[in-house]
């Protein structure tokens, strides 16, 4: 593609075309209002992935006492696999660790096998099953955890850039 890709905090601008991504990626997308009430809060962490044209992805972490929450993480269905969920995760994770995260935290569908893949790349281990999580479907959630490594090299170096 020879795109190159930069990750930023999300704006209120950037809200629809991250909705558009929201609404293809899961069958109980959030709202409008939600993305804005994340936005609001300082213990949310919200950023999008930019391409020279558009925004072709986002993630949404929060964050607790010595834990961080990865809420969301989806990008455009033609920019995936060409590592743009990955900057994304090492951005959340860098954002965690520099918060004073311990541990990361979050729930996929056992059904998304690409996101489970790309977490386990990324360290995080499966700590339980949540039978029944996802609405509307009852799909189960798989729920992942990794312990956050205050060293800077396991994250990656640098800003949160890469050319595709």
């Amino acid at each position: 593609m020879g795109e190159s890709v930069s990750v930023d905090r999300m704006e209120i601008s950037d809200l629809p075309r991250v909705l558009e991504i929201e609404r293809r990626s899961f069958k109980a997308p959030w709202t409008r209002y939600a993305f804005l009430k994340f936005l609001k809060e300082q213990t949310s962490f919200c950023i999008v992935a930019r391409g020279e044209a558009e925004v072709v992805g986002y993630g949404v972490a929060w964050f607790t006492p010595n834990e961080c929450h990865v809420g969301n993480v989806a990008v455009e269905e033609t920019y995936r696999r060409k590592g743009i969920g990955t900057l994304l995760l090492k951005s959340m994770l860098r954002e965690a660790r520099e918060r004073g995260a311990i541990r990361a935290t979050l729930e996929v569908r056992m059904s998304n096998s690409p996101a489970i893949s790309l977490y386990k790349r990324h360290g995080f281990q499966e700590l339980a099953i949540r039978r029944g999580y996802y609405y509307p479907d009852g799909e189960d959630a798989l729920v992942m955890m990794k312990e956050i490594q205050f060293d800077e090299s396991q994250e990656g170096p640098g800003p949160a850039t890469q050319s595709s």
